[in-house]
């Protein structure tokens, strides 16, 4: 083969690459698929009752892409997989003027977010530090000969995805700095044990009750999900 038949196959194949045209094996390169899922957002107070907005913008942050359109009320569907930036506007007299803005990451089917409208309603201040803290004490909590787990407490607000984990000393004392409102579900854990799992209700006022929280007899027990062999 000479060079001039070498580089008219160079140009028949690169021609056949640029055009989609099946290569020298036979193959196509394939094509990018978009991926698609579902958006449902709820608005909720700090008991859990609904509280109507509607979706002012809802902005893929990558490409800058609008995608409001694809909101029927607060459920988008056909939303391609990214990272968005949402605003959303009161949809009630009661609530006329008020925003929640917010980021969400699309990466599955389907994505719920649930949102804690008395975050952004009550004071805007996210810490106790002008307001000292909250007390809280573990009653009775046991005594384990050393070496000891760390006893720690995780706070999950049921109505939203704000936590928070604090330290509890030796004698079951621990102290919130930061400032909820709401419902709140309070797991105690030491090492790789649950000890307890509680419903706490925080109201947005400047002092509080100690937290008085007592141990069952029993840990929670643990549900296990096997797969399918």
């Amino acid at each position: 083969m000479n060079n001039n038949t070498f580089g008219s196959w160079r140009a028949v194949l690169l021609t056949a690459s640029l055009l989609g045209a099946p290569t020298v094996a036979g193959q196509r390169p394939a094509a990018r698929v978009e991926l698609l899922g579902t958006v449902t957002i709820e608005v909720v107070d700090g008991s859990g009752l609904a509280v109507p907005f509607k979706v002012q913008s809802f902005l893929d942050k990558r490409v800058g892409r609008e995608m409001v359109s694809n909101f029927d009320g607060l459920h988008g569907a056909a939303i391609p997989y990214g990272t968005y930036d949402y605003l959303l506007q009161g949809a009630a007299p009661s609530n006329l003027g008020s925003e929640l803005p917010g980021r969400v990451e699309v990466k599955w089917p389907e994505t719920l977010v649930i949102l804690n409208s008395s975050w952004f309603t009550s004071r805007s201040a996210n810490d106790m530090s002008d307001r000292g803290f909250i007390h809280g004490r573990i009653e009775s909590l046991p005594r384990f000969e050393p070496p000891v787990a760390t006893t720690w407490i995780r706070l999950s607000s049921l109505y939203g995805s704000d936590s928070l984990e604090v330290a509890v000393d030796a004698a079951g004392d621990f102290r919130i700095y930061k400032r909820l409102v709401g419902r709140y579900l309070l797991t105690v854990v030491r090492g790789e044990q649950v000890l307890d799992m509680e419903q706490v209700w925080f109201d947005d006022v400047s002092r509080h009750e100690l937290l008085l929280l007592k141990l069952p007899d029993k840990p929670p027990p643990v549900i296990e999900v096997h797969g399918r062999r």
